[in-house]
């Protein structure tokens, strides 16, 4: 790996660690208001009003907990990590979740396996995004989404 490359992975993970102690900071009650604002930003998004079905992914502690979205009227699948590390979709609710690989709530084996289509939203946990709030991401079945920022409120930001 040349220099230059070395260096901006290790840029990269000192920011990393930056931004997950500055999250790992936020007070539980302060995170609640935040995460309930998301959802609702979220839940008036025309994509997400008009999807077919929504990938969601069950929150560790200090990720923005979506898992209240699940009330709207839409199929709703999490991921699972599979033997190979590759991730793949399952519809569920957030009842059917159980303990899977890396300690991740995911859904039994048992439930059926989701693919993607045009009409498909994917929110992804992400710890930073770009000026604008969006954060690019190809999906490994080749689908680009631009995924929502999921960052807290600017008034949370400003006090970290």
């Amino acid at each position: 790996m040349p220099d230059a490359e070395q260096a901006g992975q290790a840029e990269k993970a000192e920011l990393r660690r930056a931004c997950l102690a500055l999250r790992r900071r936020i007070p539980a009650d302060e995170k609640r208001r935040a995460d309930a604002s998301i959802v609702r930003q979220i839940a008036a998004l025309p994509a997400f009003c008009r999807a077919s079905a929504v990938f969601l992914y069950a929150p560790l502690w200090d990720e923005p907990d979506l898992l209240a979205l699940c009330a709207a009227d839409r199929r709703f699948a999490f991921p699972v990590c599979t033997p190979g590390g590759l991730l793949v979709f399952r519809f569920a609710a957030p009842s059917d979740l159980q303990p899977g690989a890396y300690g991740i709530s995911e859904p039994g084996g048992d439930r059926p396996i989701a693919a993607a289509d045009a009409d498909t939203v994917c929110l992804v946990p992400g710890l930073a995004f770009a000026a604008d709030g969006t954060y690019n991401v190809t999906v490994e079945i080749s689908v680009e989404v631009s995924c929502v920022n999921s960052s807290l409120s600017s008034e949370t930001s400003k006090s970290a």
